[in-house]
C-alpha cells in the first residue's frame, strides 16, 4: 500500500485534478489501525472536508485476485465496479461492508471508501515470512495504473460520484467493528484473551 501510494504521487502532481487530494501514509495498520486513527484523530478540520478514501492494502502480490472493498451502498460499489470494467481490470471479489483496514477509522467519520487490495491466501502474510519474493513488480505496477484511472474518474468528475455519506447498515457495521476493537483493547490491557 505505502509503495502504491508513493507511485500514484509522481503522476497527480503533474495531472490537474478538480479536486484536492491528499497522500497519507499510516503506520502500525495491522497492530490496530493506530496511524489511522491518530490521523482522523488529530486532524479533525481536514477530516471533515473529506469526502472520499481510497486505501491500498497488500497490492503486487503474486498470488491472489484484485479485489475491491466497498465501505459505502450499493451506488459506490455499481460505480467500482464499472470503472474496473472500464479500464479491464480483472476483478475477483467485490466485497461490501467494513474493510478491516486503514479506511475504517475514516468510515468512523462519515466517510466512504473504495479499497484496492490483492487477496491471497499464502500463508506467509503477517508472519516473518511475509518477504519480498511474494511481492511482483507487474502485479503493483497494474495495480497501481488502475488506481490512478480509478482516481482520476472520481477527482475530475463534473459532479462528485457518492455523497459523502454510509448507509444505516454500514453505519452499524462501523460501530460494531469498533465497539469489538475497543473491547479487545480493553482486554489487552487487563491481559486477558480477547
Amino acid at each position: 500500500g505505502a509503495v502504491t501510494l508513493m507511485y500514484l504521487y509522481e503522476p497527480f502532481l503533474h495531472l490537474p485534478a478538480k479536486r484536492t487530494l491528499r497522500f497519507v501514509w499510516c503506520g502500525s495498520e495491522e497492530q490496530g489501525l493506530y496511524g489511522s486513527k491518530a490521523y482522523v484523530e488529530k486532524n479533525p478540520e481536514l477530516v471533515k472536508n473529506i469526502r472520499f478514501c481510497f486505501n491500498f492494502d497488500m497490492n503486487g502480490t503474486i498470488l491472489g485476485a484484485n479485489n475491491l472493498f466497498i465501505t459505502g451502498g450499493d451506488d459506490l460499489k455499481a460505480i467500482a465496479e464499472a470503472i474496473a470494467n472500464e479500464a479491464g481490470y480483472p476483478v475477483g471479489m467485490t466485497r461490501v461492508g467494513v474493510h478491516s483496514s486503514d479506511s475504517a477509522p475514516f468510515a468512523e467519520q462519515g466517510i466512504p471508501s473504495v479499497g484496492l487490495s490483492r487477496g491471497t491466501r499464502a500463508g506467509e502474510i503477517h508472519t516473518r515470512y511475509d518477504l519480498m519474493p511474494l511481492m511482483s513488480a507487474e502485479k503493483l505496477h497494474y495495480n497501481a495504473e488502475f488506481a490512478i484511472f480509478f482516481i482520476e474518474r472520481f477527482v475530475n468528475a463534473a459532479v462528485f460520484p457518492v455523497k459523502r455519506e454510509l448507509p444505516e447498515s454500514i453505519v452499524k457495521e462501523v460501530e460494531k467493528y469498533f465497539k469489538k476493537d475497543k473491547l479487545a483493547q480493553l482486554a489487552k490491557e487487563r491481559g486477558e484473551q480477547a
